[in-house]
């Protein structure tokens, strides 16, 4: 048990490729606010002139754990938190952990005719943990109760973009077209790769242990001689995505779309370390843990010197690095009940390590010019869980709106706690996201009346 502790914050440098994706399922359907273009790109909004202030316009917030429930990490009978009824629910190789953070800087949307033009300017702020059952398993039964770990998707990953979106919307009878361009400024990033990451244990009693590595670390950025003013402006990390959308409108009850959002890369090069570690070998593990299991004065330093023995560990400065983007795609359908009710449903895919989806159904209800709502049903990461709940309210020249994939639940509890704050309002969930702020909005857009079904 001591052992697998010991050894386990050494293979945190073997870290899969990834990148970042904030998936955002009840936001396609409030096309009345300009940020819905951010994952729909040919949405129409309700006004000819939107803007978007610094911060106030729009701040979103992000936390996953696929692996496991705050319900799943405590035991039933006891009530304290259970490690092993945890690892009981992870995926034997990918779960993870993101905690994401996005706010507008500044943004608007205009219309001229039947085009649409957009910008924004958006700070985001990522980090990525990706861990394997194998780690809890090492942790919890020592390296004697398992013939192979494989840590090769154990890691982490961070990164501070800056992103500029030129966007255009073209709308027609029968088709509206919508994409935009992402100019991003990458201001640090850490990224990883890594081709094997493993132990394996001779369950002989003999304590003899195989290790292997083959894993590089990137960092862009550094806090030596910090200046905020050149973080901010250092334009030498450059990348670019695109997002495109098409939506066919069969009827004027029965509208289709299809999206593929952030496709695109960036290139850091700004302070470039590369950290990696290479080597195979075969050892015991009293030889290099010896005095501390034996329980005599423990030395990390004679570990390193061990380690260093069996690994190579190189440190360098490179030119460059390349990092990709998360691609996510849509699929939505959508029946405009009345002038003012809808209904339909999405399937959303995106591409991070392994494909993973998420199915989900919608009811979109305005009341007058001054209040609409969403409500959103969501099957996400193995669980049915997951009630989104949109708001907008417009007492004015301005939208203020409230957003969230995993909102409805947490409220309802939260008033049957009588407005306090518990536990049970995150018991279920693996995820929970939400996007609020306010847009200065002009010129309300007067839609055609003739259709028959307006009239219901």
């Amino acid at each position: 048990m001591r052992l697998a502790k010991k050894i386990v914050p050494l293979l945190t440098l073997g870290i899969v490729n990834i990148g970042f994706a904030q998936t955002e399922l009840t936001l396609p359907f409030m096309e009345n606010i300009q940020q819905s273009t951010y994952v729909n790109p040919t949405a129409l909004p309700d006004h000819k002139v939107s803007i978007g202030l610094p911060v106030i316009s729009s701040t979103y917030v992000d936390f996953t754990n696929t692996g496991f429930t705050y319900k799943g990490l405590k035991n039933d009978q006891t009530m304290k938190y259970d490690p092993y009824k945890a690892m009981a629910q992870m995926d034997e190789t990918n779960n993870y952990i993101n905690i994401g953070f996005k706010t507008d800087l500044l943004s608007f949307r205009v219309k001229a005719r039947d085009w649409y033009f957009m910008f924004n300017a958006t700070e985001d702020i990522n980090t990525k943990w990706t861990y394997p059952k194998d780690l809890f398993a090492f942790i919890l039964n020592g390296n004697g109760a398992k013939d192979v770990y494989d840590f090769s998707t154990l890691g982490f990953n961070a990164s501070h973009i800056r992103e500029y979106g030129l966007g255009i919307t073209k709308d027609s009878k029968n088709f509206t077209f919508g994409g935009r361009f992402k100019l991003l400024q990458g201001l640090a990033n850490v990224y990883s790769t890594s081709k094997n990451m493993r132990i394996t244990t001779d369950n002989s009693g003999m304590g003899q242990m195989s290790a292997s590595a083959d894993g590089i670390l990137y960092t862009s950025g550094s806090l030596d001689n910090f200046d905020a003013v050149s973080y901010a402006n250092n334009w030498n990390n450059k990348g670019a995505a695109i997002d495109l959308g098409l939506t066919y409108k069969m009827s004027d009850k029965w509208h289709f779309t299809v999206s593929m959002l952030n496709v695109g890369f960036i290139d850091w090069k700004t302070d470039v370390r590369k950290y990696s570690i290479k080597g195979q070998a075969d050892f015991a593990g009293a030889d290099v843990f010896g005095p501390y299991v034996n329980g005599e004065s423990f030395k990390i330093s004679e570990v390193l010197d061990s380690l260093k023995k069996a690994f190579v560990l190189t440190d360098e400065k490179v030119p460059s690095y390349r990092t990709w983007q998360i691609p996510q795609f849509y699929g939505l359908v959508k029946y405009n009940l009345t002038k003012h009710t809808s209904f339909g449903a999405s399937y959303q895919i995106e591409k991070f390590q392994i494909p993973r989806s998420a199915f989900t159904i919608f009811a979109n209800q305005k009341v007058g010019r001054f209040l609409s709502g969403v409500i959103t049903y969501s099957y996400k990461f193995q669980t049915a869980s997951n009630l989104g709940l949109g708001l907008v309210f417009k007492p004015g020249p301005f939208d203020i709106y409230f957003v969230g994939d995993n909102m409805l639940v947490p409220a309802v509890q939260y008033i049957a706690n009588g407005f306090y704050v518990k536990n049970n309002m995150v018991d279920n969930l693996k995820s929970i996201n939400f996007r609020v702020g306010m847009n200065l909005v002009f010129g309300r857009i007067k839609h055609a009346e003739k259709q028959s079904y307006w009239g219901l």
